[in-house]
This record gives structure tokens, sequence and C-alpha cells, in this order.
């Protein structure tokens, strides 16, 4: 379910996508400070789409720039320089944590050789992100809480989408209020994070409706084959949930900076797209993707077929517009 939430590209604001991704590409360059190059991968969208969102503009300035894993990575700054802010170690270390939370549920419900092996390439990196959590001042056992009190909740089978999302839209709850500066009202803070967790959670029981259907829990199913006409009117209810969470999150906002109001309706829009609310966009940063200098971006699924893949790190798609 990680990776859901990016910036859409179509906000018809340039300093959308230019301050999104010099987030994004600083967080990935402090995994690497902190856990070694191999770390960069487990960049969680979620996460840097959450710190970019209630970046209210009063922080400082990010320590590494843009593209930097094509500039030399953490290098490419002076080591005197190399000073990351505790914002950006706590998004770094979240980034982790997320992952090993995601390898661990994978683990319990499809143990394949892969996640086995992933889960055994990075304990050392999930251990020590952890203690970075701890060592921050971040509720870990809060948070672990919301984790646990998930795997509950889907083991008693309930089709009611307000109770299956809470532990999810509990813990988004919890990141997003250490992700937003103290003076920022904790109470919308809260409330955006919750929402954006519900949202989060139910879209990823969408899209896996027919893959579950009869065979793993999903709330939008009932345990057996479902006719496509059932399946069809559970996707109706899902998308019209998460209109409503997303309608709840907005009239949070009216009291928050209007930075925040400002980035808002470029997170909802891929939302909205991500279960048919409307149109499907290109989004900024899909998975394994490096940005463009110009922030155009680049691909997710099938959004956008102007891409052609590289392997200048990892993985990483680069719009072809860069070389027109």
């Amino acid at each position: 379910m990680f990776g859901l939430l990016r910036p859409s590209a179509s906000t018809g604001s340039k300093a959308v996508p230019g301050s999104y991704m010099s987030v994004y590409c600083d967080v990935c360059a402090v995994l690497s400070l902190q856990y070694g190059l191999r770390a960069r991968p487990l960049i969680v969208h979620d996460i840097a789409s959450l710190g970019w969102l209630l970046d209210t503009g009063d922080s400082p300035t990010t320590v590494f720039p843009r593209l930097n894993c094509l500039r030399g990575g953490a290098w490419s700054v002076r080591r005197e320089d190399r000073n990351p802010t505790d914002r950006a170690r706590l998004m770094a270390a979240l980034s982790c944590y997320a992952v090993a939370v995601k390898l661990n549920d994978d683990l319990r419900d499809h143990p394949t050789r892969r996640v086995r092996l992933l889960r055994a390439l990075y304990a050392n990196t999930f251990d020590r992100a952890r203690s970075e959590l701890v060592r921050l001042g971040f509720p870990v056992s809060e948070l672990e809480e919301a984790v646990a009190q998930q795997d509950v909740v889907e083991r008693s089978g309930t089709g009611e989408l307000d109770e299956a999302s809470e532990p999810t839209g509990r813990a988004y709850a919890i990141v997003a209020r250490f992700l937003a500066p103290a003076w920022l009202a904790t109470k919308p803070t809260e409330q955006v994070g919750e929402a954006l967790g519900r949202c989060v959670y139910v879209i990823d029981a969408y899209r896996d409706i027919q893959s579950d259907d009869g065979v793993s829990y999903n709330p939008l199913c009932c345990g057996r084959s479902s006719a496509e006409s059932q399946l069809s009117s559970r996707r109706r209810k899902a998308r019209a949930y998460i209109a409503d969470r997303l309608a709840a999150a907005r009239n949070s906002l009216n009291d928050c900076t209007s930075i925040l109001q400002g980035r808002w309706p470029s997170i909802e829009r891929r939302v909205r797209s991500l279960v048919g609310l409307e149109p499907a966009t290109v989004t900024l940063n899909a998975t394994c993707c490096i940005p463009c200098g110009d922030g155009a971006v680049v691909a997710d699924d099938s959004e956008c077929a102007l891409v052609f893949c590289g392997c200048f790190c990892c993985a990483s798609c680069v719009c072809v517009k860069c070389f027109q």
C-alpha cells in the first residue's frame, strides 16, 4: 500500500514539482548518508509526500540537491555541510520503518523467497532506523501498537471500511503530527494524516479487489468469490468513502497555512485519480523514479508512455522531454 501518495503534476503551479522534488531527493540522499548506498531504494513516497505537504516553508533548506544521485550522491555536498536536519533524518528513518512493516506483513501472508531475502538483506538497516526514531523522540511504541491493531482488525474479517482503515489512519496521523512544525495546530494536522491513511488503505483494497476475492482478506470482499456486479457495487462504495475522507481533510485545512492549503489539491487530485474519481494524471516521482530537472515527471504504470528506463541509480525512469 506504500507509494500511493504523490503530488499530481497537473496543478498549474511550477512551485509544486520543484519543492516536492527537493524534499524527495534530500530524503533519498539522507538514506544513503545514514544507512549506506543500498538504502536509497527504501524511500517511501507516502513519507516524502507527507513531509512535503506539511513543510510550511519555515524549515531549514534541504542539504542535498535535486538529482544528487547523478551528481555524486551524498558526496555531492562538502563533508562539513553534510548535516541533515532532524526532520530529514526522521523522514529517512520512517521510510525504512515503513518498508520493514510492509516486509513483515508480506512474510506473514506471502512468505516468498524474495521477501525473505529482502528482510535478511536490510535487517540491520531496519534495526538502526528504529533506534534512530527512538533517538529523535518519535513515539515508536504508539506506531507499533497501531500496526499491530491493523492485524487484529483484519483477522476479524470486518467489511466496514471505517473499522478496517482505522489503524492505518491512526498510524498516518501519528506520522503527520511529528512531521508538522510544532506551532502548526495539531488537530487539523492529525485529521489530514488520518484521512490520507484511511484513503491509502481503501485504495489498496480497491486495487486488489479482484485478486483478493475469495483468496485473501479485503474489506471490499466477503471472503468468497463474488459476481462482477457485487464487486462493482463495492468499488462504488470505496470511491464514495474516499471522496468523503478527502472532503473532511479539505475542510480541516481552513485554519492552516496558505502553503499547506496550496499544496493539498495536488495530493487530493492524485488520490482521486487512483480510484477513477477524476482522470488519471502524470505524477511526480513514480516507483524507482528520479525526476528530471524541470520536475516534469515520470511514470506510474500506464500514466505516461513518453518514458524510457535507465540504470543511473538502482533504477530510474527519465522523462524524454529532457533529451528533446
